[in-house]
Parts: C-alpha cells; structure tokens; sequence
C-alpha cells in the first residue's frame, strides 16, 4: 500500500512542482509560460523533468 501511495505521490509532486515553478518564472514572457504549460500537460512526467533540467536556468531569454 505505501509502494503505491509513493508510485503516485512523487509524479504528482514533480507534476504540480513544474506548474509552480514555470508560473513563477521571470525568465519568460506569457507566451513562453503557456509553451511549457502545455509541454507539462502534454508530458506530465518528462516535461516537469525537462524544464528542471533546461527551461528554468534558460539564459537567452528577451521580455518585451
């Protein structure tokens, strides 16, 4: 039963922890948010692991 509890508690937390993390980004516009939004709904796990790894720290980055 725990084994299970954990098999969905740490993908959700990855999930709504990328959520939190691009929402309050200030490295990207809306547009750039609603891109990696969409990339975490579209890849609940990857994609969350994806902005960890290379969208948070993303450096090239222009707001108008």
């Amino acid at each position: 039963m725990i084994g299970v509890v954990v098999l969905i508690a740490i993908p959700l937390v990855i999930f709504i922890g990328g959520l939190v993390s691009i929402v309050s980004s200030s490295r990207y516009t809306v547009f750039g948010k609603i891109i990696w939004i969409v990339v975490t709904f579209a890849f609940p796990i990857l994609g969350p692991i994806v902005w960890f790894i290379w969208g948070r720290n993303a450096e090239s980055i222009v707001k108008n």
